[in-house]
């Protein structure tokens, strides 16, 4: 708060000067650019691109029903911005709109720790004060209330209620599973995958390098590598000028780390570093150079720059596991038996946000090891024999796509042979992180194909079942949790978690009540379709072609064939109450393993500290 005048003094400084010094007119001619793709393109992920559009339509519409498709006819928009970038028409906005705007506010959000507790026992004691001024009469009415409303929460929907929404029957559902498109070809040493499909000349391009065999102690490193590689120097480029090339010739050029479970090998998968970009065919020779560029000659030993995206992938991570702590305690939790989950964690989880707080923390003194890390990291991993390629294009681009590869190839660092997948330690069992939140995410997790038992397709409905029914009205509706979810993976690995919860001892013994719920469980053939329906929309989110292309470079990768895929399918759509009742002991399985990790509130954690085999401070 203290640095309030210096923030506000930079932001105007920084404005004027792009007034009066006049804006870069690549970096306009990069956003304008990668605006423009993005509106080409209509990525919508897992969204109907109709619906999405539908709601494009009101934003205009709402103001002038003579305007409809006012936002849908963009093209025209981007012509005229495109010439407006050598006049001074943006530092006209940033001057009127900016500057001389007189509304504008500052707020200031002061953490305070602790905060949450006190608020509790402001409320405990305001709501006990309420209670000690009620007489007996006005109890007795409370306690009635607040029993009928459980009732009512308890109480499901009358079945001639219900029959009153229409419904699809199992008859009206595609049958058939979306096919994958997967073309190996093996061309100078390099396995190519080949997506045949239609882009509207777009060629979506990812390189794939082995990483199986790194050594545990750097991973960690990985992902702070790809928050690095893209935005330091190049040779030939600052990296402002490196993120305005990127958009003035791309959709984007970006890193990640993919892990990939064998459906035929338990325990077996694949792990990848990833280099991903998207661009028009005729821009492909642009791409390639760019992503040699940061590759090859990406200045590593930049400690300022390195510093900055420390502290910037620090706060990422932070506001990671607070935004998405459900998803982060439940890799943790399955770290504890899962080598795969424990290299995703270190990737990208806690294991993870430990070094890079490490680092940014101490980074003088320990800023050349880094350095030198992060360099024998980079000619380890880049190279010929690590790499195999996925390409999601039409046929008449994949020849160019290829042979503009095979020339990357030829320039990447001299070859070592690909070593053993190494073990990594798994985390120690049953954790607590406590953080400042006033809330908890609670995961349970287990492998039931350790267990003895098989995957099967019953398992996507039991995800729905328990997502909508049992786990939303025990916490959610009735524990007052944000959300909950579950989830499974071929291989094995099971999850069960609460997303923004006020409990932690009573959600984990909803989790242990799934095994009788699961037994006592009957549902007629409508609330069986319902469930499927419920499925089946899930197996057919609409899929652009990059998300068509991803999906068959997954199965390739899992070695999952159009046949288990539709056997898959033909499973969920031939369900019974009894396949979900078949599922009790698997999940039992899994619940019996006592995989358990919350992070969440300090003294919620401490009051509970019995439960846990280690607690301590996640930062």
């Amino acid at each position: 708060a203290a640095d309030k005048e210096r923030f506000l003094s930079i932001i105007r400084e920084v404005l004027r000067a792009q007034v009066t010094s006049g804006i870069d007119k690549k970096a306009l001619q990069a956003g304008i650019n990668s605006a423009e793709f993005r509106f080409r393109e209509a990525d919508f992920g897992r969204f109907p691109k109709g619906l999405l559009y539908g709601i494009q339509c009101l934003d205009s519409w709402l103001y002038d029903d003579r305007e409809p498709f006012l936002h849908l006819g963009a093209l025209e928009i981007y012509r005229f911005l495109r010439e407006q970038a050598d006049t001074d028409y943006f530092e006209k906005l940033v001057e009127e709109y900016l500057l001389k705007n007189t509304h504008a506010s500052v707020v200031i959000a002061l953490p305070k720790r602790g905060l949450g507790a006190a608020r509790e026992e402001a409320l405990a004691n305001k709501l006990q004060a309420y209670k000690d001024s009620l007489n007996d009469a006005q109890l007795e009415k409370l306690v009635e209330e607040t029993r009928q409303l459980r009732a009512y929460q308890e109480e499901p929907s009358a079945p001639e209620d219900l029959e009153k929404i229409p419904m699809l029957t199992r008859a009206d559902l595609e049958r058939k599973a979306a096919p994958l498109h997967n073309r190996e070809v093996q061309t100078g040493g390099t396995t190519f995958v080949h997506h045949a499909i239609y882009a509207n000349g777009i060629d979506y391009l990812t390189l794939l390098f082995d990483i199986r065999d790194l050594a545990p102690e750097e991973l960690p490193y990985l992902g702070i590598l790809k928050t690095v590689l893209g935005y330091v120097d190049t040779a030939s480029y600052s990296y402002a000028e490196l993120a305005n090339e990127i958009n003035i010739h791309t959709g984007g050029i970006g890193a990640g780390i993919g892990f990939y479970p064998n459906v035929r090998h338990t325990g077996d998968y694949e792990m990848t570093y990833e280099v991903r970009t998207k661009v028009v065919a005729d821009k492909l020779p642009d791409a390639m150079r760019l992503i040699r560029e940061i590759l090859l000659t990406s200045k590593l030993a930049d400690a300022k720059r390195l510093h900055e995206i420390l502290a910037q992938t620090k706060t990422r991570l932070q506001t990671a596991l607070s935004a998405s702590g459900d998803y982060v305690a439940s890799m943790r939790a399955m770290s504890y038996f899962s080598q795969m989950a424990a290299c995703q964690d270190a990737t990208g989880g806690i294991a993870c946000y430990r070094v890079v707080a490490d680092y940014e923390e101490h980074f003088e003194e320990k800023k050349d090891e880094l350095i030198k890390t992060l360099t024998r990291l980079v000619k380890k991993i880049f190279t010929a024999r690590r790499m195999k390629v996925s390409i999601t294009c039409e046929e008449k681009d994949y020849a160019a796509v290829e042979q503009a590869v095979l020339a990357l190839k030829g320039e990447l660092y001299p070859s070592e042979d690909v070593g053993a997948p190494q073990k990594i330690a798994l985390a120690k069992k049953n954790e607590g992180f406590m953080d400042a939140s006033q809330v908890q995410y609670v995961a349970r997790a287990g492998n039931f194909v350790q267990h003895g038992f098989s995957y099967h397709g019953a398992l996507k409905i039991l995800k729905v079942i328990l997502g909508y029914d049992y786990l939303w009205n025990n916490i959610r509706v009735k524990g007052g949790a944000y959300g909950c979810g579950n989830g499974c993976l071929r291989n094995g690995d099971m999850y069960f978690a609460s997303y923004r919860d006020p409990n932690l001892e009573a959600t984990n013994e909803i989790y242990d009540g799934i095994p009788a719920y699961l037994e006592g469980f009957t549902a007629d053939e409508r609330e069986m379709t319902k469930y499927i329906i419920g499925t089946i929309s899930d197996l057919d989110i609409p899929l652009n072609p990059s998300a068509k292309g991803a999906r068959s470079m997954t199965a390739y990768l899992q070695e999952l064939s159009e046949e288990e895929l539709q056997r898959e399918r033909d499973e969920v759509l031939l369900a019974t109450q009894e396949d979900i009742r078949g599922l009790r002991d698997l999940v039992a399985s899994v619940l019996s393993d006592g995989n358990f990790c919350v992070i969440g509130n300090e003294e919620t954690l401490r009051e509970n500290r019995e439960l846990f085999g280690v607690l301590e401070e996640l930062g």
